[in-house]
């Protein structure tokens, strides 16, 4: 079994690689400095603490939107130095907690996470109660804060989940074209080019599909936020849950909605925004859970199958003894979901393995499943599967390059892309009926409008819009990748979420 080629990193991952490495250098410094001045004579741990202080402020310089924490990182390192070597300990104390809270303010309106609010809200407290320690001569309590600071840096950091500046202070409404030039720069007197009619900002990367709720839209993002904006584009509120959410969310009949967390925890949203949790599960939750019967039909990344009731009692499990990133897809009684090891599965409602097939590939892919009788996957080892409702393969379609997109059936068509930066129409043989080019890999799931049109997205951020004959109709450059399956409104909005943290709008 072939293994899977190693994805390139993007710009922007490679700033958040930076980041996390700065944020736990600079822990590391913070303690082995705060060391040095809880522990007489311990030079060594000052002089490699400053170290840490400076590779973490050196690395932060790369990191836009963060360079004025590498300033602060080092005043606060200098005020620690000066502690140990000079009199009036106390002073440089309570200075070094001033830049520490003005970088976690800062760290905080970037991220909006709180544990980062609770270190600046303590920072502050501790800069005002250690001239006051001194000041009833206490040095044993002034000793205690830079040790209570030191535990809760390394606890904050630990969780702390990068968000880009570039999404800070964005405003979610209408696109103005500025001469002559849309979002991402493409000319807007183009006749095939699109410009988005609005963009709803969240503060991080997009890897789940938008839903339309009512009168309004929702959206999760990693900044562990669920949004819901209004159709013209104003925020109407925003539930914060404290862990990366890859997943989309779910709404109910009643307008509720279920979100699900990458920590296994698993939330119902009521119309004010008002959270309550259900359920935690074992393992992460990477792929949408699908809702029936009020039931939640949830794979975590673990690979097990949760069949959990609307209430948050579990009713029963399925280990399938391998990790998923599937989601279950339900048809005439059954449940069909796949596995990263290679492996399609039909269950029944009751949690019974009716059968198993494997594949030569890795599986990263949810399947779908035709009216026709079969069931669609693409694997990493570049093809797409069909097989009977007996477990029988039927055919295989083969492609340059591994399969990360699910396929969409519609009819008697199958609709998926490829790493080798093609898109495929299908037909219910394994006949190809077109491909189109396109400018990068795919690996977003398409999907079909009512009217026909198929709408899919590319990792350097192009969206495209086809006919059913494979010709293009128009297309858009958004700033970030695209992960998510679009979502097309009963309006005829169509709604595309991006690794930039924005949802476009297109007409």
């Amino acid at each position: 079994m072939k293994v899977p080629a190693k994805p390139r990193k993007s710009l922007k991952e490679r700033r958040k690689r930076l980041a996390n490495y700065s944020f736990l250098n600079t822990s590391i410094g913070i303690v082995l400095l705060s060391l040095s001045n809880l522990i007489i004579n311990v030079n060594l741990s000052a002089l490699v603490g400053t170290f840490f202080i400076f590779l973490g402020a050196f690395q932060i310089l790369f990191v836009r939107g963060y360079r004025i924490l590498s300033l602060l990182y080092l005043l606060s390192a200098i005020f620690l130095l000066s502690a140990k070597v000079l009199p009036s300990y106390w002073l440089f104390f309570a200075l070094f907690y001033l830049p520490m809270a003005l970088a976690y303010h800062r760290l905080y309106r970037i991220t909006a996470q709180s544990e980062v609010s609770f270190l600046r809200n303590m920072t502050v407290l501790f800069a005002i109660l250690t001239p006051t320690f001194h000041f009833i001569n206490s040095q044993g309590l002034i000793m205690l804060l830079l040790l209570i600071h030191t535990v809760a840096n390394v606890w904050a950091f630990s969780g702390l989940r990068y968000v880009d500046f570039s999404f800070f202070d964005r405003t979610s409404g209408k696109v103005a074209i500025v001469n002559g030039r849309g979002k991402g720069g493409m000319r807007s007197d183009d006749e095939m080019y699109k410009s988005p009619v609005r963009i709803l900002w969240t503060r991080s990367d997009i890897y789940s599909k938008p839903v339309v709720l009512g009168d309004s839209i929702c959206v999760t993002s990693t900044d562990g936020y669920l949004y819901n904006f209004s159709k013209d584009g104003e925020l109407i509120w925003s539930v914060s849950f404290e862990e990366d959410i890859l997943a989309s969310p779910i709404v109910d009949e009643e307008g509720k909605v279920y979100v699900f967390t990458t920590g296994g925890n698993i939330y119902s949203v009521n119309s004010q925004g008002h959270r309550k949790k259900i359920l935690r599960v074992k393992s992460a939750i990477v792929a949408t859970p699908e809702l029936y019967n009020e039931r939640l039909y949830i794979v975590d990344y673990s690979g097990e199958l949760h069949v959990v009731g609307i209430d948050g009692k579990e009713l029963y499990k399925v280990d399938l003894k391998s990790e998923s990133e599937s989601s279950p897809v339900i048809y005439d009684g059954f449940i069909y979901l796949t596995t990263t090891e290679g492996k399609l599965y039909k269950i029944t409602l009751d949690g019974k393995i009716v059968w198993k097939f494997v594949a030569n590939g890795y599986i990263h892919t949810t399947p779908d499943v035709s009216d026709l009788g079969f069931v669609v996957f693409g694997s990493n080892d570049k093809n797409l599967y069909a097989v009977g409702f007996d477990s029988n393969s039927l055919w295989v379609f083969q492609t340059q390059g591994e399969i990360l997109s699910s396929p969409k059936v519609d009819n008697d068509r199958i609709y998926f892309g490829s790493r080798d930066k093609n898109f495929y129409c299908v037909d219910s043989s394994g006949r190809k009926l077109w491909s189109f080019t396109a400018s990068d890999e795919i690996k977003s799931k398409p999907c079909v409008s009512k009217g026909g049109y198929i709408y899919f997205g590319c990792d350097d951020g192009m969206f495209y819009a086809l006919d059913r004959n494979g010709k293009l109709c128009w297309y858009s450059k958004l700033e970030g990748g695209i992960y998510a399956q679009p979502t097309v409104a009963e309006e005829g909005e169509v709604y595309v979420a991006s690794l930039d943290g924005g949802v476009y709008v297109f007409n």
